[in-house]
């Protein structure tokens, strides 16, 4: 049963919708939901908001996040497509941490948070 250890919070304005346990990017006016491997995440949204709401989003510790496709625990985790997570263990890329659980697309999960960290493998 995945669960969730709540250490760092911080809110600012969504620039979009943003649906809770997504990774969030960082823009130039406020957050929004990080859907690349490049993104500039900041963590892993707690609630769900509309566009202008305030979004709060956790940045340190672990965190309830949704799987975008199969991922074993140990796995690191980048966001894909509508901020949700995938393994990788290609270098360069910017990740949101590592998984706790096994999971399988949709699934929600626990991982500790690492947000920004580089892979270099």
């Amino acid at each position: 049963m995945s669960q969730s250890v709540r250490d760092f919070e911080k809110s600012g304005t969504a620039d979009a919708a943003i649906a809770q346990f997504l990774a969030v990017k960082i823009t130039s006016t406020g957050y929004d939901v990080a859907a690349t491997d490049t993104s500039l995440t900041v963590g892993v949204s707690q609630n769900t908001v509309a566009t202008g709401e305030q979004v709060c989003f956790r940045f340190a510790g672990t965190t309830k996040i949704t799987a975008g496709g199969t991922i074993s625990r140990g796995d690191l985790l980048v966001p894909t497509t509508a901020g949700k997570v995938i393994a990788t263990t290609t270098d360069h890329k910017l990740v949101v941490g590592r998984a706790l659980e096994d999971a399988v697309t949709g699934d929600v999960f626990e991982c500790l948070l690492m947000p920004g960290a580089m892979v270099s493998l």
